[in-house]
């Protein structure tokens, strides 16, 4: 299991990463949740596949 500060991914989460457009996205690696979160602002978590 991969925790929201460290690289690792998990496999059994994606990330659900809440921009500061107001748009929701997931993504499968917490490095495409940085990226999002590079160009727009905003938060990420990790949420259980579904």
């Amino acid at each position: 299991m991969a925790c929201g500060t460290c690289g690792r991914a998990a496999s059994n989460v994606d990330y659900e990463v809440k921009l500061n457009t107001g748009e929701t996205k997931t993504v499968p690696s917490v490095a495409e949740a940085r990226i999002l979160i590079a160009q727009s602002g905003g938060t990420y978590k990790a949420v259980p596949k579904k």
